[in-house]
């Protein structure tokens, strides 16, 4: 599957909850086993609390610089750091 492809080609993937916040339970997994058990891991996290049809996101891990951007509105007027 496409987890094992990505592996094989650049070595790592990143795992996460598709609805959380920040960081949380974001894990960079370096092989197919630590993969499927970080998976498992937050299905059954999904799972404790009830959620209905509770996904995880994989996504291909990039190298290089990473930028910040933050943002806020109010009242129409917008704010950037």
């Amino acid at each position: 599957g496409w987890v094992a492809t990505e592996l094989e080609a650049n070595g790592k993937v990143v795992l996460k909850p598709v609805e959380s916040a920040g960081s949380d339970g974001v894990k960079l997994c370096a092989s197919l086993e630590e993969s499927k058990a970080h998976f498992e891991t937050l299905m059954g996290a999904q799972r404790r609390v009830g959620a209905q049809g509770g996904a995880v996101l994989c996504q291909e891990f990039l190298v290089g610089p990473e930028y910040v951007v933050d943002t806020v509105t109010s009242a129409g007027e917008h704010k950037v750091t």
